[in-house]
């Protein structure tokens, strides 16, 4: 047996291509290759090939682009001036609080300030109907809307004037609170919102009269 293994690896000496003198190590004895580690600053994609959600500004009652609730109008415009729901998700690393801002667009309104709240909690994640006044969460101010009150002032456009855009802006911002006044002007607080804004998610609603 044991000059028949010497006469083996004395031929494969010889003619190594013969079948059977490869110098490769059997598969069982190769020391197994480790898989590529990921490379640094490669972001992870989830196991379902989803992505993260946009920051995005919703509302149980009316969709973007349709009539808000009568409810939401003020009384004179056949309401009961009840801010409306909202909801948000999506929202940005590193946020710290929340601004929301609604404006009707429409130019006979130049820019009416309906809602401005500063300081929202960065827990907090939705606001109720009717939520302006009395059931905010702690910590959160309203400034004066366009009508000279704090809070919620809903729509009430001249009658025959069409359909108005009310556009509700939230922003998501890298302070827990806003350094600006509770009377503060829409341009001051749009100027330290352009400071500290992350991002922000626009929801339009529609009324008309």
């Amino acid at each position: 047996m044991r000059r028949s293994v010497l006469l083996m690896m004395l031929v494969c000496a010889v003619a190594p291509g013969i079948a059977g003198c490869s110098a490769s190590a059997p598969e069982t004895d190769r020391e197994a290759t480790p898989a590529p580690a990921p490379r640094e600053g490669t972001p992870a994609t989830p196991a379902d090939g989803g992505t993260e959600a946009p920051f995005a500004l919703t509302s149980p009652a009316f969709s973007d682009g349709a009539p808000l609730p009568a409810a939401s109008a003020m009384k004179d415009a056949g309401g009961t001036n009840a801010s409306p729901a909202l909801a948000w998700q999506g929202v940005p690393e590193g946020t710290k609080s929340f601004a929301l801002v609604c404006i009707d667009t429409h130019p006979i309104a130049g820019g009416w300030v309906h809602w401005a709240v500063v300081d929202l909690p960065a827990d907090t994640f939705s606001l109720a109907e009717g939520a302006s006044g009395g059931v905010m969460p702690p910590g959160a101010r309203e400034l004066k809307n366009g009508f000279g009150e704090k809070g919620w002032g809903g729509p009430l456009p001249p009658k025959g004037s069409g359909a108005h855009d009310y556009v509700f802006t939230l922003y998501a911002l890298d302070v827990p609170t806003l350094d600006v006044s509770d009377d503060a002007q829409i341009a001051d607080v749009n100027k330290a919102l352009e400071q500290h804004t992350l991002a922000k998610a626009t929801l339009t609603g529609t009324f008309e009269r």
